[in-house]
């Protein structure tokens, strides 16, 4: 008989620990139960209660455990991973094989210095980084073409910053064979210069070559290059994880996708401005449509969260002609995930003659725009790019 009982005690406390192991009542009856006469009809009495108890504990535990789990996962829902579909992909890795071996012939090609990307003086931009006495500073050139943005930043440095105490880590990526694969590192200062990157592969990419780049890029710059990819947006996010969680910006040229309720090639920032001023990010936008460009854009990063943009994968992709400047001639049909609204975000001008905007009443925008705006960022004249 006393196997019997000490069988109903082991698995009323267990019952018990499962639904509240920290329950010091619990706990307290347990041991004082124990030290009883197992022989006696009140210890059964007693351990038969317990049992009840914890049972009934653990069941409430269980039914809020899943309920919990089933919020988690509605929430998680929201904000699922950005992830390319395998068609998508296979279109991706179609459009880099045919171009790797190739030397682009674009219109200037990486042979600029300072590309002027939203008409901001990216020389005091560098200086203002420095200025935050990091110990590390990380830049990357996303179709670097021949890299002369690059080589600008470290005539740059090495001018004004040889002895500072910070390291400077350049990047320089391009997909095809516009310049020379090269690690150089001079003092404080060393670049890495790659080709044949496939970019809309920009994380597998650069673990693949043994770097760890995650949250650590402070500037980001890419000039008329994402409009070439099969997959912008899906690079976008890829891109957005690179930047440094505390205030790392991107500056681009826009790009070309399609909405699945259009038959239309639509171009972003120029009146899908929305797509990214609903997400966690910080925006502003500066009006070019010269050349087929569709606008420029600066996102900046201000917490760990991945891009969470309103638009999910269809899976299908479209053909384009020649005529739109796009070397891969695809784009990627998406689906609206918020209501159609193609009006531009109320503008807040520099002066009359410059065309720099961002979503009237977000206070991140407005904010990323003061600091641009009061730290002398803006360039007084255009600037083509």
């Amino acid at each position: 008989m006393i196997i019997i009982y000490k069988t109903i005690l082991l698995f009323s406390l267990l019952f018990s620990a499962n639904a509240y192991s920290t329950t010091s009542r619990i706990i307290h009856l347990g041991k004082q139960l124990a030290t009883q006469t197992f022989s006696k009809p009140s210890s059964i009495k007693k351990a038969l209660a317990i049992g009840a108890v914890g049972a009934s504990l653990y069941g409430y535990h269980i039914k809020n455990s899943s309920a919990q789990a089933e919020e988690i996962s509605n929430h998680e829902s929201q904000h699922l991973p950005f992830i390319r579909p395998q068609k998508v992909q296979e279109a991706a890795d179609e459009a880099f094989e045919s171009n790797r071996k190739t030397k682009s012939k674009w219109l200037y090609n990486g042979e600029w210095g300072w590309y002027g990307l939203l008409n901001i003086h990216e020389e005091k931009l560098i200086k203002h980084l420095v200025s935050l006495d990091k110990k590390d500073i990380y830049i990357m050139d996303i179709g670097c073409a021949k890299g002369e943005w690059a080589r600008e930043i470290v005539n740059l440095l090495q001018t004004q910053y040889k002895k500072n105490n910070t390291k400077f880590h350049i990047f320089s990526i391009t997909g095809s064979k516009e310049c020379k694969e090269v690690t150089w590192t001079e003092g404080n200062i060393t670049l890495h210069q790659l080709h044949q990157f496939k970019i809309e592969n920009i994380d597998e990419e650069l673990a693949k070559r043994g770097f760890d780049l995650k949250e650590k890029l402070d500037l980001i710059v890419s000039r008329w290059t994402l409009r070439h990819l099969v997959d912008p947006f899906g690079t976008l996010t890829k891109i957005y994880d690179l930047l440094n969680p505390s205030k790392g910006k991107l500056i681009a040229n826009g790009f070309l996708f399609k909405y699945e309720d259009s038959e239309k090639v639509q171009g972003f920032p120029y009146k899908h401005q929305n797509v990214v001023t609903q997400s966690n990010a910080s925006a502003i936008f500066y009006d070019y449509d010269a050349g087929h460009d569709t606008g420029h854009f600066l996102l900046e990063r201000n917490d760990k969260k991945p891009l969470d943009i309103p638009l999910e994968y269809t899976g299908n992709i479209a053909s384009i002609s020649y005529n739109y400047q796009c070397q891969s001639q695809k784009v990627t049909e998406f689906r609206r995930k918020i209501p159609n609204n193609n009006q531009k975000p109320e503008r807040d001008y520099v002066n009359p003659k410059e065309r720099w905007y961002c979503l009237h009443g977000d206070e991140k925008c407005q904010q990323l725009y003061s600091f641009l705006k009061e730290n002398d960022l803006f360039k007084a004249t255009r600037w083509l790019a």
